[in-house]
């Protein structure tokens, strides 16, 4: 109910991460007992169906995430931002995109061969 209530409103749905402060040993013996629960219910259901059916989806239980593997994940997705932008051109000037354009449309450039 609560979930229909946030989406009409245009909310996100996925669920919020576990706090580190009230995650116990406990519950991640849960959480992994609810994950293998739910993959052998999956390899079940793949291996009692027809051929060329789709499995149903795994979503392992959310689990808390620590300060380190944030910001692991943050200067990962930063360096690929700085990579997409210098294949994509993002973060060219305007005139060294017009160079790069005018570049393009002569063709590639003959390979330098150094000996």
């Amino acid at each position: 109910m609560i979930r229909e209530a946030h989406m009409r409103l245009g909310g996100d749905t996925t669920p919020a991460l576990p706090s580190q402060a009230t995650w116990t040993p406990e519950m991640n013996a849960l959480a992994s007992l609810n994950d293998a629960i739910q993959n052998l219910t999956r390899v079940t259901v793949m291996a009692n169906s027809g051929k060329g059916k789709a499995a149903p989806a795994f979503t392992p239980y959310p689990r808390p995430e620590s300060a380190l593997e944030r910001a692991t994940m943050r200067k990962r997705w930063e360096k690929h931002e700085a990579l997409a932008d210098r294949l994509l051109g993002r973060n060219l000037t305007p005139e060294q995109r017009a160079q790069a354009e005018e570049e393009g449309s002569r063709g590639p450039a003959a390979p330098v061969v150094r000996r």
